[in-house]
């Protein structure tokens, strides 16, 4: 491609069709000890004539409906995560401060579905401790520390084993009956992985903007245009 607007567009096509960390920059990976806190996401700016093309690229995509209440907002954000997965932890690490400003009006509602790659709870098997870890989200949401375990998990990622998830489900959100609670817990998270293969989704983490479907994810500076073009699309930008 020798035009530079084409070459944009040409990438914003890429976009939903490979993995996130063969799109993304490179970068240092999140600090294990979880008391050091995740790395601050990279800033980068779209030139206009940039946004313009990749704006054209939002329109042209199909959309999805799913069975998720907007409770108002006007931009929904859905993310298939599966907690042992390193892209979703990256993408964690990115869009956390993004979707923190968004969702501050309620304009953006950002809601997690469990798509384990696990079969123990879904039909691959690659994640031997990420069902433990879905539910012990789960869990520790129940006793308003969900954003917390999620922390936890996703800084010390590299330390996954059931006992280890089980005993984070203790510390953090102090937990003490995860084998009597975790059957409950693995309906819903089955529930939500089954929704995940109805709607294609093969790998994680997969998002639904607005049921626009991303695989994979996007640099951060365009997963936010994505939710200003729907916000703008909606007529509540600010």
């Amino acid at each position: 491609v020798t035009h530079p607007v084409s070459a944009v567009l040409a990438i914003a096509y890429v976009v939903g069709s490979v993995s996130l960390v063969a799109f993304f920059p490179r970068q240092t990976p999140p600090p294990s000890d979880a008391t050091a806190g995740l790395a601050a996401p990279p800033t980068e700016v779209i030139a206009e004539d940039q946004l313009a093309e990749f704006d054209k690229w939002i329109e042209a995509q199909p959309r999805v409906q799913l069975p998720v209440s907007a409770d108002g907002a006007r931009v929904v954000v859905v993310k298939f995560n599966d907690y042992q997965c390193p892209s979703c932890r990256q993408t964690y690490v990115e869009y956390k401060g993004i979707l923190e400003k968004l969702k501050a009006d309620g304009r953006v509602k950002f809601v997690t579905m469990d798509f384990p790659l696990d079969s123990e709870c879904n039909t691959a098997g690659i994640h031997g401790s990420a069902c433990e870890a879905a539910a012990a989200v789960r869990m520790a949401r129940a006793r308003n520390k969900g954003e917390a375990m999620e922390e936890y998990l996703f800084s010390n990622q590299e330390r996954f084993t059931p006992d280890f998830v089980k005993n984070a489900a203790k510390e953090v959100a102090q937990v003490t009956d995860f084998d009597a609670e975790y059957p409950k817990m693995l309906e819903a998270i089955r529930a939500d992985a089954a929704l995940g293969r109805q709607l294609g989704v093969q790998a994680t983490p997969t998002f639904f903007i607005n049921g626009i479907k991303i695989s994979g994810g996007l640099r951060p500076a365009y997963f936010e245009a994505v939710i200003q073009h729907e916000l703008k699309k909606a007529g509540a930008t600010s």
